[in-house]
């Protein structure tokens, strides 16, 4: 009977709990791509509408809120249900988003480079560097499908390692 319990108290526990749902999750999002993308649209949009209700509870219950703390969880609350209706507009335009940002990055960093090759030993690094923003900006701005789909298998991949580590 110790042998039993010694296994259970090793084996039945949040960490073991929180390994196997990590496991299951990225197992799942692997073997069901299409299926998974309705439950990661609804945990998003599920997870956007709550964080709005708190941050809009926190602003009543504050006596220093200002009007950016009633108005931001609103907004949060909108981005859920935009989200919950128009996932693959929502994902598509965040992706666009980001990759203007990465592009706009490899220009400072190209320019940078070009600028300091007189004075910067490591301006040639620099320059390939910002290059490399400049093309990963430019795909990701109009394939923007194929970031989303790496970003989800990579997140699945990772969900497996992580849950075999805490197990």
């Amino acid at each position: 009977m110790d042998v039993l319990r010694d296994l259970w108290d090793k084996w039945v526990n949040p960490v073991t709990f929180r390994g196997a749902v990590f496991i299951a999750a990225g197992g799942t999002i692997l073997m069901f791509p299409d299926a998974s993308t309705f439950l990661i649209r609804v945990v998003l949009a599920g997870a956007l509408v709550v964080y709005g209700i708190l941050e809009l509870w926190t602003a009543f219950r504050s006596d220093a809120a200002q009007w950016q703390d009633y108005l931001f969880p609103f907004i949060w609350m909108g981005a859920g249900v935009f989200t919950m209706f128009f996932a693959q507009e929502t994902l598509t335009f965040l992706t666009k988003v980001f990759a203007v940002i990465v592009a706009i990055r490899g220009v400072i960093t190209l320019y940078q480079g070009i600028r300091n090759r007189e004075t910067d030993t490591s301006w040639l690094f620099n320059t390939i560097r910002g290059l490399l923003y400049l093309a990963v900006g430019v795909v990701l701005f109009f394939v923007p499908e194929a970031f989303i789909g790496a970003v989800v298998v990579g997140s699945a991949v990772l969900a497996v390692i992580v849950g075999a580590i805490i197990i």
